[in-house]
């Protein structure tokens, strides 16, 4: 197993984790919950993996079996699944043809677009190919291996990388959600400014209120847009947005003013 972890603190798409396993028969992870994306792509063989609040350890379930709980998913070689932040999850690989997956944990504000593009969302957790063949499923996961053989490489370079990953599954989704690319935009643009006020102003900020003037847009829907982008509010943001930014520095006294939050157990 390899697994790199990168500091980037980017807004717009953030890599944050990298890696590749291949499994042992039944091999098992979860249940576990992260705070960011994940997506597997599977190399080869197969297993199954299932989300929910109450799935328990070894709870996954075959879909041929009979299930008292969350439907387990399927995935083979050349597909995919996502993992949501804030969700509960379990996979396991198959007894006779464990899988061989590359896993990557990123964030961002553009991630939900390009997740639907990619055929992605809660609802649909499993990437399916249009074209299935060995080579296709070499090129989407070129950019992938790109990254793992060079680790240390630059921000840019990485980030190239992954950039070019999600375009070839987006180039080879069988079910891309189409969503009006005005609609798309006008989201994203929001979260951008928001993101960008914050971080030049993270120190001295006040309210909510004073980003939302800035973005010209109303509090209650700019903090929609922001969790619908981020899955976490406005308000938990800044904080956390100071916090990486200073190392903690005075953290307290900012926790306690600002916005009401309180300090973090």
């Amino acid at each position: 197993m390899a697994c790199y972890v990168f500091n980037f603190n980017l807004h717009d798409l953030n890599l944050v984790e990298i890696g590749k396993q291949k499994c042992t028969p039944l091999y098992s992870f979860g249940p576990f919950i992260r705070n960011e994306y994940i997506f597997h792509y599977v190399i080869s063989g197969k297993g199954f993996c299932s989300m929910g609040h109450d799935i328990q350890e070894s709870s996954v379930q075959k879909p041929d079996q009979p299930s008292g709980g969350p439907t387990a998913h399927e995935v083979r070689a050349g597909e995919g699944f996502l993992i949501e932040p804030h969700t509960k999850h379990i996979y396991n690989a198959d007894l006779n043809d464990p899988w061989h997956y590359i896993w990557v944990v990123f964030s961002g504000a553009s991630a939900p677009h390009l997740l639907r593009a990619c055929g992605l969302s809660k609802t649909n957790i499993v990437y399916h190919p249009k074209d299935t063949t060995i080579q296709t499923s070499q090129n989407i996961r070129q950019p992938l291996m790109n990254i793992l053989e060079h680790p240390d490489a630059s921000e840019a370079a990485v980030m190239v990388n992954f950039y070019l990953f999600l375009d070839q599954l987006i180039q080879n989704a069988a079910h891309p959600i189409i969503e009006s690319s005005n609609k798309g935009m006008f989201r994203q643009h929001y979260v951008n400014l928001a993101c960008q006020y914050v971080s030049t102003y993270y120190a001295t900020i006040q309210s909510l209120d004073e980003i939302a003037v800035y973005c010209n847009i109303s509090q209650s829907h700019l903090t929609r847009l922001f969790r619908e982008s981020f899955h976490m509010s406005l308000q938990e943001y800044c904080p956390a947005e100071y916090s990486k930014r200073t190392s903690g520095y005075n953290k307290s006294v900012y926790f306690r003013n600002f916005m009401g939050c309180r300090i973090p157990e």
